[in-house]
């Protein structure tokens, strides 16, 4: 009897731990949601460069207009953003952790001797600035690639 009655308690505190870890988990899940609902709520645009001699392209994305520049200090091509496209790249930022966005390696560096240009990925919120390391334009880090493919998109279809 006393056998049966110690596995009871063992089985229903391993069950209300578990059942415990499961409801932490899924509250820092809904915490990390809402820290980046609020932190979409105050993005005011993304901001793509890549430059090398003589090579450079800008591109400035806000929920009002697309800016892109093929030229420093030239007249940037603008054009109004569409709801669809600030609501793709709102969707594809929701899978970034803008806090860690500098530290995301870039996976080649060919920047660093002239083999690609240098581009950066910039997102402007009403109180920071969240920006990549410098990486080749046209292999950014993974965690940012779809996003920097639907910017340099969206970007294309306006010249």
């Amino acid at each position: 009897m006393k056998l049966a009655r110690i596995l009871f308690w063992n089985i229903l505190l391993l069950a209300s731990c578990g059942r415990y870890n499961k409801i932490n988990s899924n509250a820092v899940l809904n915490e990390n949601r809402v820290t980046n609902e609020l932190a979409q709520e105050q993005i005011k645009a993304f901001e793509y460069t890549a430059a090398l001699r003589g090579n450079y392209q800008k591109t400035t994305i806000s929920k009002e207009a697309i800016l892109t520049s093929k030229k420093r200090g030239g007249n940037p091509v603008k054009q109004p953003c569409t709801l669809e496209d600030w609501a793709k790249l709102m969707d594809l930022l929701e899978l970034i952790e803008l806090e860690q966005l500098h530290k995301f390696e870039p996976p080649s560096k060919d920047f660093q001797f002239d083999g690609a240009s240098l581009a950066r990925l910039r997102i402007i919120s009403k109180d920071k600035i969240y920006e990549t390391q410098g990486f080749d334009h046209g292999n950014p880090p993974k965690e940012v690639t779809d996003l920097v493919k639907e910017i340099l998109s969206i970007s294309e279809n306006i010249e």
